[in-house]
């Protein structure tokens, strides 16, 4: 079972060390599309398991910006609530292959994306809602926009959010099967061309051509070794 928070990661400078400090792990509210509550005890239940275990798993899968299989990124500490959310600090693997890619959305737009849990409990009904309450927590995921919210654009667009901020009015025409056969370097140059900002080309591409986007970044790190 897995819920993403509503709040994005923090837009604090990302260090040299992957440092992402106060980022949310979870919010009171709503968990859209679930139809549970989450309320303050569903905030303790997740901060005593997180505190006990020490640190937790941060996931991240570039091709599918969602649950599944991934690398792990890196990790969480430092657990403390904050009025109605739950909040910790993020430590990303300098070895990770998308080190430099959430780094730059975590310093450029940390409205498109945020966090969803991994966890195991039950509901209790409290007041004719059922409200949220957690057993386990296994690790916590970097995903696109909620669902319930981001669906209206498909598979097609990373978050709708980030483009409509970037002024791309409406996506342009896309050869998904001809850009699949290219090589990263190629699609970038090409949705740009097409009218995407840099930015845009880079989420876009990683969401849409997973293939090519971890294709180019083994590459780069096979380069990075053998300099």
């Amino acid at each position: 079972m897995n819920y993403q928070s509503r709040g994005a990661l923090n837009a604090t400078a990302l260090s040299s060390s992957g440092l992402v400090p106060a980022v949310v792990l979870l919010e009171c509210g709503e968990a859209k599309g679930h139809g549970v509550i989450i309320d303050q005890t569903t905030l303790q239940n997740a901060l005593e398991l997180a505190r006990a275990a020490g640190k937790l798993r941060c996931k991240f899968n570039p091709q599918t910006f969602d649950h599944g299989t991934g690398c792990i990124a890196g990790y969480f500490d430092n657990f403390r609530v904050n009025g109605t959310k739950l909040i910790a600090d993020l430590h990303l693997a300098s070895s990770c292959p998308s080190f430099d890619y959430i780094s730059e959305l975590v310093a450029s737009m940390p409205e498109a994306f945020g966090l969803s849990i991994t966890f195991n409990g039950w509901t209790q009904p409290v007041a004719g809602e059922q409200r949220q309450r957690i057993t386990e927590l296994y690790d916590a995921t970097i995903v696109d926009t909620p669902a319930a919210t981001s669906g209206v654009f498909g598979n097609e667009l990373l978050s709708a959010r980030g483009f409509s901020k970037g002024g791309l009015k409406k996506l342009p025409q896309v050869n998904f099967a001809a850009l699949r056969q290219k090589p990263y370097e190629e699609i970038l140059r090409e949705l740009v061309s097409l009218g995407f900002s840099k930015k845009q080309a880079v989420i876009f591409s990683i969401k849409n051509f997973g293939a090519a986007y971890n294709a180019y970044m083994r590459r780069q790190m096979c380069s990075r070794k053998g300099a």
